[in-house]
């Protein structure tokens, strides 16, 4: 498949979903994981920047701080989130 046709379809879903989740009475907090599978089945997000060299097994091996500043950052939103809704 063309990647530009994959951004197409994407974008197309995303809308979709966005337009749905306003007019449900979804949680925004439903967001968190779908961010999470976006940056986990596409690139590292220091890549979505441009910031990584080299070739993409020594990103993965050597990483990077913003990679791990946005990783951190979702595992605190998700925990944040399940503490407010205090599920044991």
């Amino acid at each position: 498949m063309p990647p530009s046709l994959a951004l197409l379809i994407y974008f197309v879903l995303f809308l979709v979903f966005l337009r749905w989740s306003k007019d449900s009475r979804e949680s925004p907090a439903l967001w968190i994981p779908v961010i999470w599978l976006f940056l986990s089945s596409s690139r590292l997000p220091s890549q979505w920047l441009g910031l990584t060299r080299g070739p993409l097994e020594t990103a993965y091996e050597e990483g990077n701080s913003l990679d791990r500043f946005v990783y951190v950052a979702l595992i605190v939103l998700a925990l944040w989130t399940l503490n407010r809704r205090q599920i044991d």
